[in-house]
């Protein structure tokens, strides 16, 4: 696994916020908010750019098998 995909992350909810992402090279992405208001947020992931050649045939839960870890201190 490698990095380099380019993502824009947000959360919608009593605020709009832009996530900073860190790529770690190596397939794992870190995004980072400084939530200011509490509340219920939803999270938008957009993949803008990747370098992946692609996958022929894809597995049918191919964007399913994504993972999210959220940590809210």
């Amino acid at each position: 696994m490698f990095g380099g995909d380019s993502w824009r992350v947000y959360l919608e909810g009593p605020s709009y916020l832009a996530g900073t992402v860190f790529d770690h090279d190596n397939g794992v992405y870190e995004v980072l908010f400084l939530i200011m208001e509490p509340g219920v947020y939803k999270i938008n992931m957009i993949l803008d750019y990747t370098l992946c050649d692609g996958v022929i045939d894809p597995p049918m839960d191919w964007f399913k098998n994504g993972k999210v870890i959220l940590f809210i201190i």
